[in-house]
């Protein structure tokens, strides 16, 4: 039998083979805020730096008594709505060149408050603006301390993470004591002058198995929207 150490490794019987081994997603970066409080058609999030070929975008925005659809060249992920807000996660169609920078221009439907704020993740699978995801969670409340959703991911060598959005002027961060992985913040929450706020966690998942429980405490009267979801490796 001919075997090659670098792509596989002999495991128990006789010409048993492991499957290759996936590299975990990471995130890269955050782009700057945007928000509109009144007039302007679109909202206009930055792109991140730091970028190589092959990032993977994913741009969340939150509404307060506004909506935001997809830039030309975006999916729709996700969309939830509840009291007078909206939250949609949004992922670009094709991967970074690595030169990215400027804005991108998301619609938005009237003339309220809105936010918006690019994300880059890495070594994310697939060519397309849904092949990296799976395990979609969601979670809401009027205020206070949510519990996280659980996100069971199929296999190893995923990302957790998780998205939201609100209406708050505090701190927003991860709490409590989850069970499978741990929530952390890459990236400081962005809070505008609306007062809107976009916050993201993640989680290593690189052994795979389900992460749940925890809080993130979510102020504000109304409501808080999370979808979180796990992103697969290459």
């Amino acid at each position: 039998m001919i075997y090659c150490a670098a792509s596989a490794r002999l495991t128990g019987g006789a010409g048993a083979v492991a499957a290759p081994s996936i590299t975990t997603p990471v995130f890269v970066a955050a782009g700057a805020g945007a928000e509109t409080t009144a007039g302007p058609a679109n909202v206009t999030p930055a792109y991140p730096g730091s970028l190589a070929a092959g990032d993977f975008f994913v741009c969340v925005a939150n509404g307060y008594l506004d909506d935001v659809t997809a830039a030309t060249g975006w999916t729709e992920i996700y969309r939830g709505a509840g009291g007078n807000q909206n939250f949609m996660v949004f992922a670009r169609d094709t991967r970074a060149s690595g030169s990215e920078s400027g804005t991108v221009n998301f619609p938005i439907a009237s003339s309220d408050r809105t936010a918006a704020r690019i994300y880059a993740f890495r070594n994310c699978a697939g060519t397309t603006a849904t092949a990296p995801f799976e395990a979609a969670a969601t979670a809401g409340v009027a205020s206070g301390a949510v519990t996280n959703p659980t996100i069971t991911p199929t296999g190893a060598g995923r990302l957790g993470v998780l998205t939201w959005g609100g209406y708050t002027t505090a701190t927003v961060a991860p709490g409590g004591t989850p069970t499978g992985g741990t929530w952390v913040e890459p990236v400081a929450e962005y809070i505008s002058s609306g007062p809107l706020y976009l916050e993201l966690q993640t989680a290593d998942l690189s052994a795979g198995g389900a992460i749940s429980g925890g809080t993130t405490t979510a102020g504000g009267s109304n409501q808080s929207f999370c979808h979180g979801f796990a992103l697969i490796g290459v």
